[in-house]
Parts: C-alpha cells; structure tokens; sequence
C-alpha cells in the first residue's frame, strides 16, 4: 500500500459510516483490489466477514501490524503531519510520500519517531505493549471497530 494511504486509513476510527465507508473503499484500492468485485462477494457471502472485516485484514497483511496499531498509527501520522514531514525533510527525504515506497515504510518511521520522543523506558515499553497488545478475537477487527473505542487513549 502506498504511504498516502495513511489519510483513509485513519478515518477507519471513524464512528460515522459516512466517514469510514468510502475509506474502506479507499483502502482496497490503494492495496490494488477490485472494489466492486470485493464489495460484490461480500455482500453474497452468508455470516461471513463484511468489508470492515476485510478491510482489517488487507490491513494487516499490507502493513505487516495488526489493524488496530496500524489504524492508530495513521491518525498520528495524519494528526501530527506537518511535524513528521519536516522530520523527513531535515534527514533528506524532500517528498515523503513520494520517496517513501510504502506505508509499512511510513508507520515505520512514524513508530520510531514516537518512541524516541519518549524519554523513558518504561514509556517505550509502554507504548509498544499498547500499541502492540494482542486481539483475543479471530482474525480481522472486532465487532463494533469502527466506533473508534479500541483507538481511544493509544495515541
């Protein structure tokens, strides 16, 4: 998925489905699916995952974090934009979303800014067991993700 991905996927938190459905459809097609061939067999499919289900897992496998960190790390991203582009640039990267290959690359970056921001240990591990912390769920989001409580209080 490409790093300007980061814009739709952090309207997933969302509680408005007029805010987070056309980001779904916006992250299946930054991930290069067929949106309506996708919304097309979800729809068909019988008590199976919808598209927020499918969505949170196009999630986790094009950014190689659960859905849940990377939903979090993209509203920072898009939250505190103009300090991490600046970050950027002062390192040599004049276009970040245009030098960076992906958005796996961007969350990396942004992930590594936060932890160095801290001056604590004991807040790093924190943040990372927060971030981190494991879904006792099946695989995908929750039921009810797109309330945005999950993401309250992570960032």
């Amino acid at each position: 998925m490409p790093p300007t991905a980061a814009g739709h996927v952090a309207r997933l938190a969302s509680s408005d489905p007029a805010d987070y459905m056309p980001s779904c459809v916006a992250v299946l097609e930054s991930a290069g699916l067929d949106t309506a061939a996708v919304v097309d067999v979800v729809a068909d499919m019988d008590g199976e995952p919808d598209v927020l289900d499918l969505v949170g897992a196009v999630l986790e496998v094009g950014t190689a974090r659960p859905w849940r960190s990377t939903v979090g790390l993209c509203r920072t991203t898009v939250t505190q934009w103009s300090t991490i582009r600046g970050r950027l640039i002062d390192k040599g990267i004049p276009d970040p979303l245009r030098s960076l290959p992906s958005l796996t690359a961007l969350l990396d970056v942004v992930e590594v800014m936060l932890l160095d921001s801290m001056e604590k240990q004991e807040d790093r591990e924190r943040f990372l067991r927060d971030l981190y912390r494991r879904d006792t769920s099946t695989a995908g989001p929750p039921p009810g993700w797109e309330d945005g409580a999950e993401l309250d209080g992570l960032f």
